[in-house]
């Protein structure tokens, strides 16, 4: 609880321990007034006597004056909506109601007519209400929508002289006093069902309310300076803190009661440009705005309705964040490397899977919320994936890219292209589930087209001549809600294409992406991942018909027992490729064609490839960075072998494990001792730029061939001496050499450069 003192102090109240209290430290506090508390910053707003709004930490630092009143101003009423960034205030003098924007502090005058002598004012952040009490003649309780339109007298009869007012947001009821004889009232909302709840004989100065679970907090300027505790049913009366010297136009109660209660239905919009996260109630669009971190370039939204929780995307930090609904508890998820560039998301909440699509790598991945580790699900012939829809009960993924609309198994197997005509440019993505039906927007073209989900029944709902780079779509019931950035507006279409119209006006800036929640379709169901995960270890992927399968993190592979994942073992025999797109290496068994994947950090150009089988360890180049670095099969432990400073050609290299040597080509052939610590050059004078490098360790030769048309092959021995010409005439351009243990060569080359 926070209460203003009359003798200029704050108080912070612990409701829970005995009701102590401590002074927070605020220097040259002048005579407070009525307080509020924004849970967001962690802030204090109250007006002081001298007219001036007000703002300071909880701990008593960092004041600042929010806003100046004129003159003849007399202020006893403030609210705050610390999700929407708003401060109302009502002025009894110059009778009006008028709020500040706490972004940037802008003011605006909301009710300027019809009011007798404004004092306390409560909001309801949900539906965007406001309630306060007129005790001007006659007095009366009254409430409007936050722009002051809708307004209504709810209570105007049975009223002496109401002062203080607190509203119950999930019981729908409020709660005030009055000071012409000390009473405690309450009704609904509405007004209806106005009752007595405590009463003494005795006129007041004033009095101050807040309800806290089933209880009020309230104060009697001038009678008793104290704060006392009454039930909501009128008994029980009690006093809680007899020793302070409270000023009764200043109490608020922070607790769990006061969090906002979330509408049913409701939209997220990620604006880009704002950094703001809006919620608005799907009923009457009213809006709250959530803060993101400076910086950030939010990409993607979804929503987990069981924990009130938000996922976005941030192509600015590369990360995947969670908030809170409410705007705090932020989370980072996955690990991405300084390439990736993350678009679209979609989680499955029952399976507890967050699907991801990274255009900067071309691939799909999911990340397992609970455990946060993450997994590569599609990563070959995709171009581009953006837009995400998941199918939580048969386990199935649908995704957009440049030129296609796809789907597949959670596990990537049962691939299907879906739509892969006339798409130029990618699309946003809606997939109504119940009923079999998919709705995608267009990028380049204001168009929107429904088909159904196998593909067939392709059909334009709605189309615009406008040319945009971005659009968002969602459905909700039998609708789609649309916005796109050539304008700033939310668009509202029936699903049948017909009554496009704006539904909320320009307010936004770079909407990147929508989100729709509704708890009446909300999927409650189950699969063969909603019991525990299925009993896997690591990631659960539910299949049709109620059954599953498991699998594992990326550099994990799955035990014979089918459940839980373990250090890859890797085959006999396997083939070790690198994907430069991807920046990933396989790991191939060469029996059955399966692999594994070992995705590279911090690694932008990929090209060399070799294996000490020794120690386990890839050695590979990245001839963007000028490096040769290694990684573990068994840990999967990444280090920089070598930095380079030659020029920037492809490098290739070659690998002895028994002599422990790492021969590297570039303009010249070197050796480097796979400690890292011996590096020398071996051949220095190379006409044209080596192509590839192979070596037979039994004789201690080196083989390389040069990049040039009509090229050659040659050998020396490792340290570079009886250098020789074995084919100089009859080939094309080589581009690739093997050698196996007999000394027999393999060639690749091209007859001709097209």
């Amino acid at each position: 609880m926070i209460a203003a003192d009359t003798y200029g102090v704050l108080l912070r109240i612990d409701i829970t321990n005995n009701y102590s209290y401590v002074n927070i430290p605020f220097p040259n506090l002048v005579y407070a007034f009525d307080l509020d508390y924004d849970r967001t910053d962690d802030v204090i707003y109250w007006i002081n006597i001298n007219n001036q709004i007000k703002s300071g930490s909880i701990f008593g630092m960092n004041i600042k004056t929010v806003f100046y009143l004129n003159g003849i101003a007399q202020s006893n009423g403030i609210a705050v909506d610390s999700i929407s960034r708003l401060l109302f205030y009502t002025d009894l003098r110059n009778q009006i109601i008028a709020i500040i924007n706490l972004k940037d502090y802008a003011h605006k005058t909301v009710i300027n007519s019809g009011l007798g002598k404004p004092r306390a004012i409560v909001i309801d952040p949900i539906n965007g209400k406001l309630y306060w009490i007129d005790s001007g003649n006659p007095p009366k309780i009254e409430t409007s929508n936050y722009d002051g339109t809708n307004r209504q007298d709810i209570v105007n009869t049975g009223l002496t002289s109401p002062y203080g007012l607190d509203v119950d947001m999930h019981a729908r009821v409020l709660y005030w006093c009055e000071i012409g004889t000390f009473k405690i009232k309450r009704a609904n909302v509405d007004g209806s069902n106005q009752s007595l709840i405590y009463q003494e004989q005795v006129a007041l100065q004033g009095c101050s309310i807040a309800f806290y679970q089933s209880y009020l907090y309230f104060t009697t300027w001038s009678y008793r300076n104290v704060i006392m505790r009454i039930r909501t049913d009128g008994s029980g009366l009690i006093f809680v803190a007899s020793s302070t010297r409270i000023n009764p136009l200043g109490i608020y109660v922070n607790h769990n009661g006061h969090l906002d209660t979330l509408p049913e239905d409701f939209i997220l919009v990620l604006d880009e440009s704002k950094i703001y996260i809006y919620r608005m109630n799907i009923n009457n669009y009213t809006q709250f705005s959530i803060k993101i971190q400076n910086g950030s370039y939010p990409n993607a939204i979804d929503y987990d309705p069981n924990a009130a929780v938000m996922f976005w995307t941030d192509l600015s930090f590369r990360h995947i964040k969670s908030g809170s609904i409410y705007g705090n508890k932020h989370t980072t998820f996955g690990n991405f490397n300084q390439y990736a560039v993350l678009s679209g998301i979609s989680l499955d909440v029952i399976s507890g899977l967050l699907f991801y699509t990274d255009i900067g790598q071309n691939f799909i991945g999911v990340i397992n919320i609970d455990a946060n580790v993450t997994k590569t699900i599609i990563s070959d012939d995709i171009n581009t994936p953006q837009a995400l829809v998941t199918d939580p009960t048969s386990g199935t993924i649908y995704w957009s890219s440049l030129t296609k609309i796809e789907k597949s198994s959670y596990d990537g197997t049962r691939r299907q292209e879906l739509i892969n005509t006339g798409l130029n440019a990618s699309v946003d993505l809606a997939v109504d589930i119940n009923v079999g039906v998919m709705y995608w927007c267009h990028y380049n073209t204001r168009k929107i087209e429904v088909a159904n989900v196998d593909g067939s029944n392709r059909q334009v709902l709605y189309k615009d001549q406008a040319t945009i780079y971005k659009c968002s779509i969602a459905l909700h019931q039998s609708y789609l809600y649309y916005i796109d950035s050539s304008q700033s507006a939310l668009m509202r279409i029936a699903t049948d294409g017909s009554g496009m119209k704006s539904v909320v006006p320009s307010i936004f800036h770079d909407v990147m992406d929508i989100h729709v929640h509704s708890n009446t379709t909300l999927n409650q169901g189950i699969n063969g991942c909603s019991n525990g995960r299925g009993g896997c270890s690591h990631f659960c992927f539910p299949q049709p018909g109620g059954s599953k399968v498991c699998d594992c993190p990326d550099d994990m592979t799955l035990q014979p027992d089918g459940l839980s994942c373990g250090k890859y073992i890797s085959p006999e025999t396997f083939l070790l490729f690198l994907d430069q797109r991807s920046r990933c290496i396989y790991i191939m068994d060469i029996c059955n064609y399966k692999y594994v994947t070992i995705a590279l950090k911090n690694i932008y150009a990929p090209y060399a490839i070799g294996y000490d089988p020794i120690d386990r360890n890839i050695y590979f180049t990245d001839y963007r960075f000028m490096q040769i670095v290694s990684v573990s099969i068994d840990e999967n432990t990444q280090r920089t072998m070598r930095q380079l400073n030659i020029s920037p050609h492809d490098i290739e290299i070659a690998v002895d494990a028994v002599s422990r040597l790492l021969f590297y080509s570039d303009s010249m052939i070197s050796v480097l001792s796979l400690d890292g610590f011996m590096q020398k050059v071996v051949i220095s004078n190379i006409t044209g730029i080596p192509s590839d490098l192979v070596i037979d360790p039994i004789n201690g030769h080196i083989y390389w061939t040069t990049s040039e048309y009509n090229g050659k092959i040659e050998k020396s021995n490792y340290d570079g001496t009886n250098r020789q010409e074995i084919i100089n005439s009859g080939l094309g351009y080589l581009t690739g050499l093997a050698i196996d243990i007999q000394g027999m060569l393999f060639i690749l080359y091209l007859t001709s450069f097209s």
